[in-house]
Parts: C-alpha cells; structure tokens; sequence
C-alpha cells in the first residue's frame, strides 16, 4: 500500500497568506506565465538602472563626469532647483564658463556650488577665478583655484534631480531599492521552495 504525503492544510494556508502581505497580487498570480516573467524582468532592470544611478550620482567613481543636483536658485534662469546637471573635468577653464566647485568654507564633504566664471587674474603665476551665480546681484566672495574646479557644466536635465535627492535619503533608499529587491529575492525562494516541494511529493507517490 503506497501512502501520499502532503502539506498540511494550515501550513499551507500559512505559506500563501505570508505571500499574500509580501508579494503583490499581479506577482502572484499566473507565476509561470510570461505576463510574470516580464514583470520581473522589468523590476530588475529598473533595480540595476537604479543602483548604477545611486553609483554614479555617488561620483565615487574615476571617470571624468559627475552628476550633482542644484539646490538653490541662484543660477536661474540657466539652472533651476531641482535640475539633474552633468560636469564634466577640463584641463583650461576660461570666462563665461559655468563650473562646479568645491569652495574654501565648505562644511560638508560633498558640497558643491556651481556658479559661471565671469573673472579671471594670473597672480605670479596662480590663476584666481571670480565667480558668481547668474540670479546673484554680487560676485562670490572667495576667489576661486583650479584645483577647487570639479569640473564645467555640459548639461542638465530638469526636475529629475529631485528624485536623486530623495533616492539619496534614506527614506528613498528604502522604498525605491530596498523594497523591491526584497520582493524579488524572496518572490524567488519561494518559486524555489515550490519546486523542492514538487519534486518531494513526485518521489513519495513513486
């Protein structure tokens, strides 16, 4: 006499009420369609898109562009708060340039301002910038060295550093990566689980 062993009503019961508060409902259903497949594969690329972004905007990397988010208004109406601007590192920076830089009285370590260039004096042989915001009624007062240069602005994209700013928080680095790589990771144990448990049951009723 052969006997079938099964899971029990309750744990199973448990198992798909757990899903339930984890996985949406869209995941869950259909698990083995395409419908299912493309979803995931979208929330991975969206994840990896996401990661390389936080990576880049880190500008941890050696590469010679680096993405900053302008804070202020004191660039409008060329750059305005809230604007994703892309600088990219130059060997002669001259007038009229718009740069990033790393002034004298920073007090964080990643703060930036990035204003245009409208001066320029050599002083026995160390060239002093000016600099100042175009919506500003006065020049920065500190002169500005080459060495403080990150880098001249190349190009922006409006708005889309608001989102960098709050991905940056915690808050954002929770519910924009944390979240769905949770979802995924733990979507895939259990398709795991699902296919250990098949297997069992085959061998039992063999």
């Amino acid at each position: 006499m052969q006997y079938k062993i099964t899971t029990s009503y309750p744990v199973q019961r448990l198992r798909n009420s757990l899903r339930s508060l984890f996985i949406p409902e869209i995941i869950m259903k259909n698990e083995q369609t395409p419908n299912k497949k493309l979803l995931k594969n979208i929330l991975i690329v969206i994840l990896i898109v996401l990661t390389s972004t936080m990576i880049f905007v880190s500008n941890k990397l050696k590469v010679p562009y680096k993405i900053y988010t302008v804070e202020s208004g004191s660039m409008r109406p060329t750059l305005n708060k809230g604007d994703l601007i892309v600088t990219k590192d130059s060997a002669t920076y001259t007038i009229g340039d718009i740069v990033t830089f790393a002034p004298a009285t920073a007090t964080k370590k990643y703060q930036a301002i990035t204003h245009r260039i409208i001066d320029a004096k050599d002083i026995s042989g160390t060239t002093l910038f000016t600099t100042k915001g175009d919506f500003n009624n006065a020049a920065d007062i500190d002169p500005l060295y080459k060495n403080q240069i990150v880098g001249r602005f190349v190009f922006k994209i409006p708005l889309v550093g608001y989102f960098v700013s709050f991905l940056r928080t915690m808050l954002g680095f929770i519910l924009i990566i944390v979240i769905p790589t949770t979802i995924l990771i733990y979507q895939e144990i259990l398709v795991i689980f699902n296919v250990i448990q098949k297997k069992r049951e085959q061998k039992i009723e063999t």
